[in-house]
């Protein structure tokens, strides 16, 4: 699962199995961008109470903020903003945790990416969060990427990465302050020709019957790839809440701790 070369990089081929990819991508479609969360949509349209149900507003969908409120021009995590990060992908990260053995992170900010084929993004560095040291989890559904793993500098030459529906990637220690971007998203039919077993692993039949839209949502996982990126902001998150999962308790206040 080591990545060669790439120190706390790691990639963990197909860890969801098909029905947690379902249910996943049932969740960052129909739920996920409705408000409070934030996303894209916001400042182009106003508030929308169901983007799902707006086929065109909702084609031009490209984030969703869930927990803390990433603000994008200020590049910070404003306090008075965050929110409870949704009890499936804190028990999901808690699951991933087991599954690969790699330290526990908490986690408070998760921004859901939504590619078209055409999208990429550029080289980048995931510096704002004041915990530079715990992990960032990501997570793949949908069409596969190439995901170009870099060094320090932009001038450090990339690692690059094919990530599939259902891998998840970790980015720690030395990884987690690298330069990192996403330049292709592969198509549904490069995808048949050259990883058919990847579109295989999303159970298509299921994927049908598992919703009144399953046909619809097939649809858009064909033309596009979702990422789930999970972040913990602050460093003394995971201390406090082992405390409160010792203690009984759970906290739900101001969206800081998962339950």
């Amino acid at each position: 699962a080591a990545v060669p070369g790439r120190e706390g990089l790691f990639v963990f081929p197909a860890l969801l199995a098909a029905s947690e990819q379902i249910a996943l991508l049932r969740k960052c479609l129909k739920e996920y961008p409705r408000p409070p969360h934030k996303s894209n949509l916001l400042a182009l349209h106003g508030r929308i109470e169901n983007p799902w149900t707006e086929e065109k507003l909702f084609a031009q969908l490209s984030w969703v903020t869930l927990g803390y409120q990433y603000d994008w021009t200020a590049r910070n995590y404003p306090e008075e903003e965050k929110l409870a990060v949704p009890e499936e992908i804190c028990s999901l990260v808690d699951q991933i945790s087991s599954r690969t053995r790699m330290k526990k992170i908490s986690p408070e900010a998760v921004i859901v990416n939504y590619y078209s084929n055409s999208s990429t993004l550029g080289g980048h560095l995931d510096d704002v969060e004041p915990d530079q040291e715990s992990s960032i989890i990501s997570i793949s559904l949908g069409c596969s990427a190439v995901f170009l793993a870099g060094g320090r500098t932009k001038e450090d030459p990339p690692t690059p990465i094919l990530l599939r529906s259902g891998d998840v990637m970790v980015m720690s220690s030395e990884s987690r302050r690298c330069y990192h971007g996403v330049p292709r998203i592969l198509s549904w039919e490069e995808e048949s020709i050259y990883f058919p077993s990847a579109q295989d692993a999303l159970a298509l039949a299921d994927f049908k019957k598992s919703d009144e839209d399953g046909e619809r949502m097939l649809e858009y996982v064909k033309s596009h790839r979702i990422n789930l990126n999970i972040r913990q902001v602050h460093s003394d998150q995971v201390e406090r809440r082992s405390s409160a999962a010792g203690s009984g308790a759970t906290s739900r206040a101001g969206g800081l701790l998962c339950p």
